[in-house]
């Protein structure tokens, strides 16, 4: 049943997402279930649909704070769904059929995956969220640079109050955030939970966006200090050319689960063709794309491992 709740100045509704387990009070999930990923800026679904039929143990949670992209996902049952979406000036004929098939399988595997209409980040509450002109199909909590944008409100949810509820024997593979500018923040709200992932995958660029001063930039800090190693290529052999060329794009891997990498048991594939490790490419592949492949992942933790062992 929906509730009526006020919430930051607004009369909100409040309906219910996902049935607990009334014992333990985690997500009730089918026991075929062994995976979970977190897509954070879902857009057109392309990466939760790919979680979905890469492996049909895996359980998608999608954080996705424009409207209109929810519905047009979620709500497959309207006509001309999402084809009737036309008004984004980005959109080309293979973006929309990118939506549709990713709207089907999100209709197909309605127990293995949760959409959540909210933007991420911390202290909760409702904010404003910018769209219009070129970031139709976008938006961001931060006003855009070089454009006049229009704006709405949207619930805000820290990812921890999210991740509190997934069940912790399901193994935890990825963290993607792409939510334009608010990528650190959506981050740092993952709290403590972020260290029971194998990987995160990250824009964490807000050059593009008014990002407060006082709004946390670099993800750095926070990844390093739960264990995460940023991804190098293997081709890599010397300090010159293993210096920090900067966190745009970047893929983190956890060295906690690093007997879990070298056996090969891991999803860290954005499959977006920009970011996360696929085994199949060479090791060459070349970090400008935030692509990596296996053999670059087991080099860049046993560097890291060696390294901690000289201090």
């Amino acid at each position: 049943m929906a509730t009526l709740s006020r919430m930051d100045g607004f009369l909100s509704v409040q309906s219910p997402l996902w049935r607990l387990d009334p014992q333990g009070g985690h997500m009730q999930l089918s026991s075929s279930i062994h995976r979970f990923s977190m897509d954070v800026g879902v857009n057109k679904g392309i990466c939760t649909r790919s979680w979905l039929e890469a492996s049909r143990d895996t359980f998608v949670v999608g954080i996705e704070a424009n409207a209109l992209l929810v519905s047009m996902l979620t709500k497959v049952e309207m006509k001309n769904q999402p084809q009737s979406y036309v008004s984004w000036h980005q959109s080309v004929k293979s973006d929309l059929k990118s939506m549709e098939l990713a709207a089907k399988a999100i209709a197909k595997e309605s127990r293995r995956v949760l959409i959540i209409n909210a933007a991420a980040g911390r202290g909760g509450g409702v904010k404003k969220f910018y769209t219009g002109d070129r970031a139709d199909d976008t938006g961001s909590l931060f006003k855009p640079r070089g454009f006049l944008p229009s704006s709405s409100f949207v619930p805000v949810v820290a990812l921890e109050d999210v991740l509190q509820y997934v069940p912790t024997y399901l193994k935890w593979d990825t963290l993607k955030i792409d939510v334009q500018g608010a990528d650190v923040e959506a981050l740092l709200s993952a709290g403590s939970h972020v260290a029971k992932f194998r990987c995160v995958v990250g824009e964490f660029d807000g050059k593009e966006y008014d990002v407060p001063e006082h709004i946390e930039r670099s993800p750095v800090s926070f990844l390093r200090k739960n264990g995460f190693v940023q991804l190098r290529s293997s081709t890599c052999q010397d300090e010159a050319g293993c210096r920090d060329s900067g966190f745009k794009n970047s893929v983190w891997a956890n060295l906690r689960y690093h007997a879990h990498f070298k056996q090969g048991d891991y999803n860290c594939d954005v499959m977006n063709g920009r970011h996360g490790i696929v085994r199949s490419l060479p090791s060459n592949v070349g970090t400008n794309k935030g692509l990596f492949s296996h053999m670059d992942l087991i080099f860049s933790l046993e560097k890291a491992m060696n390294a901690s062992r000289l201090v």
